[in-house]
């Protein structure tokens, strides 16, 4: 192997391992929208729900009242993404399908600006008798206690 190609190839391998590492650092870091807002808050998690459950206020809603939203909201949208990801992985969501729901994710019309209004996904985020996530917002979540 010449200098010319091995210079190649390490420049390609530094490349790929630049963008792996980006991939990895836009992973999300919690497992649902209620962790999420209980990390990115400093909040418990029984705290987050009796002001959901009790008050009548959505998650983005909590998240914005503490300065949170834009925090919480990118944390949520990194969770559907992988989600999706994870749907076309195991061959229940069409790669073509995804790619319209990330599209719509990306240019959000709900609320918290990352959900799609009019329709039900139901990605697997809801909590006890929930229907996950809904029309762009943080419904649907049922009470388990």
């Amino acid at each position: 192997m010449n200098k010319i190609s091995k210079i190649i190839a390490g420049s390609t391998l530094a490349v790929a391992m630049g963008i792996t590492s980006l991939t990895v650092f836009a992973a999300a870091k919690y497992d649902n929208p209620w962790e999420a807002l209980a990390g990115i808050t400093g909040k418990s998690i029984e705290e987050i729900e009796d002001e959901h459950f009790e008050e009548g206020k959505m998650l983005y809603e909590i998240a914005e009242e503490e300065g949170k939203l834009d925090e919480f909201r990118n944390e949520v949208l990194e969770q559907k993404k992988e989600v999706i990801e994870e749907r076309v992985k195991e061959g229940t969501l069409s790669r073509e399908r995804a790619d319209q729901i990330l599209e719509n994710i990306e240019n959000g019309t709900g609320p918290c600006g990352g959900g799609v209004a009019g329709q039900n996904y139901g990605l697997g985020f809801g909590r006890g008798m929930g229907r996950g996530m809904m029309n762009g917002g943080f419904g649907g979540f049922g009470r388990n206690r």
